[in-house]
């Protein structure tokens, strides 16, 4: 804090104007390290999935320096921006429950920090801590666990209750369906008889390609020919839109079809029970997050149904797409009309 600014405080008290001296500590302030640290840090709470990050980002958003009108103003608002700084740290605020998954992520559980003695501290300096009886520490440990059991229940168990109360709104999505199977065949058998009789040694058959039933019949045996291949290819990009578009929902909703009550309860007894083994030994929990974030990986189909149904975007059944049902129809009538056509030359002569 620069000497003008606690002379234009001073100066404020006994009522001299001081509105120059407001606009150059804003000023100040917002070239200072503690500004941007402080700008970071709220967008980075922002996003935090914390309930504890959730309530100091609440406070924390409305803390804006230009607003300050006055000298005591200026340094309650820049005291506050120390203050968040301060008493904002990841570690506090992380679940060991609900962190992101990651095979990269060397964090161990003793890096967590929980409110310990009326200190913040890690599960590794809370644990070796010596002078404490294992059940005081219990307590705060069952405390922490409360703690964390509090987001799990909101971000996760909640959320997935919900799924099950309307599982009538997610069905599966097959990529393979019935319609999409027998079009397939279709295709690809009627491909197979036209190459059969390209290149077939039975004249009668040939005589299709050479016209000798008639230009009209070879006309149209290399229209189906054209219209077949066009049909296959728009098949195989059908196949791969519809992969593309429902397998991450097929993924997702084979993720959320879990017992998730018996999930939880496995997850927190996990963590609960090396914790209290750490602790009666005094020993650090070097053991990786990783190994009790097991219900983080229904962060992602949690958010994605939850975006789907917000946006009423409802699959209730697999459909034929109508480009489907034109091609399927105008190529059976063109198989349909060449039969027809094939008998008639065949039958009556060229």
């Amino acid at each position: 804090m620069r000497n003008i600014d606690e002379a234009m405080l001073l100066a404020e008290y006994f009522s001299i104007d001081t509105s120059k001296g407001v606009s150059s500590f804003i000023r100040w302030v917002k070239k200072e390290q503690v500004y941007a640290d402080f700008q970071n840090k709220v967008h980075e709470l922002k996003f935090t999935k914390s309930i504890k990050g959730k309530r100091v980002y609440q406070y924390a958003k409305d803390i804006n320096i230009n607003r300050a009108k006055s000298m005591e103003e200026c340094f309650i608002i820049y005291g506050q921006m120390n203050h968040i700084l301060k008493i904002t740290d990841n570690n506090y605020y992380m679940n060991p429950l609900l962190m992101e998954k990651d095979e990269e992520n060397s964090t161990s559980l003793g890096e967590v920090k929980i409110h310990f003695d009326g200190k913040i501290v890690t599960l590794n300096e809370f644990s070796t801590a010596l002078g404490f009886s294992f059940e005081y520490k219990k307590e705060y440990i069952e405390g922490a666990i409360r703690s964390w059991m509090k987001e799990v229940d909101e971000y996760i168990v909640k959320p997935m209750h919900k799924f099950e109360q309307l599982n009538h709104y997610f069905s599966p999505r097959k990529i393979l369906t019935i319609p999409f199977i027998i079009q397939a065949i279709f295709v690809l058998c009627s491909l197979a008889s036209l190459i059969f009789i390209y290149f077939t040694s039975i004249k009668e058959v040939h005589k299709i390609v050479t016209n000798e039933y008639g230009i009209v019949v070879g006309l149209f045996y290399y229209l189906l020919i054209s219209f077949n291949l066009m049909y296959l290819a728009e098949l195989i990009v059908i196949l791969i839109w519809k992969y593309k578009k429902y397998h991450l929902y097929q993924k997702n909703l084979k993720a959320i079809s879990v017992n998730i009550d018996d999930e939880v309860v496995t997850s927190k007894n996990n963590l609960y029970e090396y914790i209290l083994k750490q602790i009666t030994t005094n020993s650090t929990l070097d053991a990786s997050i990783n190994k009790f974030n097991s219900l983080s990986s229904l962060n992602g189909p949690i958010y994605y149904f939850s975006r789907r149904y917000s946006q009423n975007k409802r699959i209730t059944k697999s459909r034929t797409t109508l480009a489907e049902k034109l091609s399927f129809v105008c190529y059976l009538s063109l198989v349909i009309a060449f039969i027809i056509l094939l008998c008639i030359n065949v039958m009556g002569g060229k």
